[in-house]
């Protein structure tokens, strides 16, 4: 009877040992990396005068499967269950039709929810929008709200709000994309 405890307890400790290795070797082989999420472009349609609170300018659906994500990145390797975190990285505005008056610097600040089928309770991206004439603006995204509850469903909601600082007076086509830090 010693004998079998003594061994049961020897396949317990190796397992153990086992499991920590095979978390080791996962760690080695799969490193964090970025993934675009949301890719979604937009009207701000004319006439818009600048008002103190944050105007609606539309919410988007779209399909996002994290799981593929993870397999196309780790060549099948890993899925959505082997990592432990997804967080905002990054958030990439674009005036698609930017004229001297018609361009980023037109808002003040900006306001991003992002909602969907695994998780409709809203998480909010808030950013400010520098007075100067722009293109393109990336802000790093310094919310550091876990996502992956919110990646694990397959549709996923992006809703976008703005607060202008200048008139708009011709319609602004404005694509917005955020990426994604995924953590093993």
């Amino acid at each position: 009877m010693k004998r079998k405890t003594l061994l049961f307890t020897i396949a317990v400790l190796l397992s153990g040992v086992f499991i920590q290795s095979c978390d080791k070797i996962k760690d080695k082989l799969f490193d964090s990396f970025s993934a675009k999420g949301v890719d979604a472009t937009f009207e701000v349609s004319a006439p818009l005068l600048p008002t103190p609170v944050m105007l609606d300018l539309g919410t988007y659906t779209s399909y996002f499967n994290l799981d593929s994500v993870v397999r196309d990145f780790t060549k099948n390797a890993f899925s959505i269950s082997d990592i432990s975190s997804v967080k905002a990285d990054s958030l990439t505005l674009m005036v698609l039709n930017p004229t001297a008056d018609h361009n980023l610097s037109n808002f003040a600040k900006g306001e991003i929810s992002i909602s969907s089928s695994s998780n409709p309770t809203p998480v909010k991206f808030e950013f400010e929008v520098p007075d100067q004439y722009a293109e393109t603006l990336t802000i790093a995204v310094g919310n550091n709200t876990e996502l992956k509850p919110y990646l694990t469903g397959n549709t996923f909601t992006y809703n976008i709000k703005a607060q202008l600082r200048k008139a708009v007076t011709q319609d602004m086509e404005v694509r917005t994309i955020m990426k994604f830090k995924i953590d093993n």
